[in-house]
């Protein structure tokens, strides 16, 4: 076993599930792979901070969380969403839960690499609801502070697919609050609709007690953005292929909202690159306003991101 420079660890457990640990002398980053790939810890050792959060639900067992949908089962970390993303819909005959479905799919892994100089793995996962096929390599290099993620769809139907992908980063506490900043690159665009936000409102994270909100923004010629909080020494930037994810989702829930899933008492903001929008119609809804993929019989389509620590 190597504990120096870049290293990989396949046998790791975390609340009961497999866990799959990348990590060098920068970063240690966890994965679930029984739990749709999620990374449920990215954190920068040198300043012990973690941008990935939990809310107050927590990440429960494996038989606890069995069969549940996002929602009820939702305890934080960072999601990929495949193939329809916001709320559940019907389309082409096919049922979606919210987010569905590749996120809460157990993924085959295989080890790429693993030396002194990088680790590398892949994630597999078949959809159970169309033909649809998701491969996602996630690398880590020594040395480096940035999480490097190649994934790609293809189908394996006899039409073409339309779908919705996206990558579902949310940040809290204790790492991210009221008052981080926000920076995003010129040409960045609220997209008008009901509820938006003019884009100065979200170059910081809201108070507490404010509204939910969604907002969509497009016009990325570089998909980029940081986050630099107040209260941590270091910051995050997020890249991504804006060609094939040109809209991001700004979601804000502050403690402003009474009731089920939030009970006003969880604070979460997502910075969501993703291929499509409205969350409030699911694919359906993206397929109706042309924002949705299409991938043809037999064809596969790629998308690259990044995220990294930055000096704040």
């Amino acid at each position: 076993m190597r504990n120096w420079g870049a290293r990989l660890r396949t046998d790791c457990t975390l609340a009961g599930h497999r866990a799959l640990v990348l990590e060098n002398p920068q970063l240690r980053v966890t994965l679930l792979p029984g739990r749709g790939g999620d990374v449920v810890e990215f954190l920068h050792k040198p300043s012990d901070t973690d941008f990935c959060t939990f809310n107050h639900r927590g990440l429960r067992r494996p038989e606890v969380l069995a069969g549940l949908p996002f929602m009820d089962a939702y305890y934080g970390g960072w999601q990929e969403v495949f193939p329809s993303g916001g709320v559940p819909c019907t389309f082409a005959g096919a049922n979606f839960d919210q987010h569905a479905e590749v996120a809460l799919l157990p993924w085959d892994v295989a080890v790429l690499r693993d030396d002194a100089e990088e680790v590398a793995v892949a994630l597999e996962v078949q959809c159970l609801r169309t033909p649809l096929r998701l491969r996602r390599e996630v690398r880590l290099a020594a040395p480096g502070a940035c999480l490097q993620v190649r994934s790609t769809a293809s189908s394996g139907g006899s039409e073409p697919q339309p779908l919705m992908w996206g990558q579902h980063l949310a940040f809290g506490p204790p790492t991210v609050g009221p008052g981080t900043r926000v920076e995003l690159p010129p040409g960045a665009a609220v997209v008008e609709h009901a509820g938006a936000l003019p884009l100065d409102r979200l170059l910081t994270t809201p108070a507490l007690g404010e509204p939910s909100t969604v907002v969509y923004l497009t016009g990325f010629r570089e998909g980029r953005y940081r986050i630099l909080p107040s209260t941590a020494p270091v910051g995050l930037e997020v890249r991504w292929d804006a060609a094939v994810l040109p809209y991001l989702w700004c979601w804000r829930e502050a403690g402003g909202t009474a009731g089920f899933p939030w009970y006003g008492r969880e604070y979460l903001v997502g910075f969501e690159p993703f291929s499509s929008y409205p969350t409030d119609g699911g694919l359906a809804l993206a397929v109706a306003n042309g924002s949705a993929l299409v991938l043809q019989p037999g064809a596969s389509r790629s998308v690259q991101w990044s995220v990294g620590v930055t000096p704040p």
